[in-house]
């Protein structure tokens, strides 16, 4: 009996010590992924000027935040904001540019986001996914403040023109009932840096 019992905590010992380090190993490797994440967006933004602003969101599912950081000398032509995110060795920035200027509206670990569009007469917000290097744009709407059209609302799913209902449900099937967050853009000081930059 006491041969068996011995044979079975070996056993338990030995399969414990088989399966243990792959699950620290992949911990670890998270977790040493977002150190040297938020290493590379601190050293980028001690870079910036003081007068750009920043932020830290969550976009995908995964505990390695996007940087959101202001353009210098952005407009609605060249786009008031960035987007970077990390893929494992380095920074690397979204394809175009963002309408962000005072927070970033998204879906928390959903890997979907918003931004404005806006052109004489037309305001576009658009829902768009992100793959850590390209946004691709799933729906949008499009309000219309010309006087010959005022107040007219136009609905799209991808590209296809649909009708608020349609919209509606397929903006919450795409946020999967998540809350939508919004990360606050703040100066790029040494003070701000250390408390959101962690």
């Amino acid at each position: 009996m006491k041969r068996f019992v011995a044979t079975l905590l070996a056993i338990i010992v030995g399969i414990s010590a088989f399966f243990l380090p792959s699950g620290l190993s992949i911990e670890t490797d998270a977790a040493s992924t977002r150190t040297k994440a938020i290493n590379a967006y601190n050293a980028f933004l001690k870079k910036q000027t003081s007068s750009q602003r920043f932020a830290l969101a969550y976009i995908n599912n995964d505990n390695i935040p996007e940087l959101i950081v202001d353009n210098k000398n952005g407009s609605h032509l060249t786009g008031f904001t960035s987007l970077y995110a990390f893929n494992g060795k380095k920074m690397v920035k979204m394809d175009g540019y963002l309408d962000v200027k005072t927070s970033f509206p998204y879906y928390k670990k959903g890997n979907v986001f918003l931004d404005d569009d806006s052109v004489q007469f037309a305001l576009t917000t658009g829902y768009y996914t992100f793959n850590g290097k390209k946004r691709v744009l799933c729906a949008s709407k499009t309000v219309y403040s010309h006087p010959s059209n005022y107040g007219k609302v136009v609905y799209y799913v991808k590209t296809k023109k649909v009708s608020k209902t349609k919209y509606t449900n397929y903006i919450k099937k795409l946020s999967k009932g998540k809350k939508l967050s919004k990360a606050k853009m703040v100066k790029n000081t040494s003070a701000n840096r250390k408390k959101y930059v962690k």
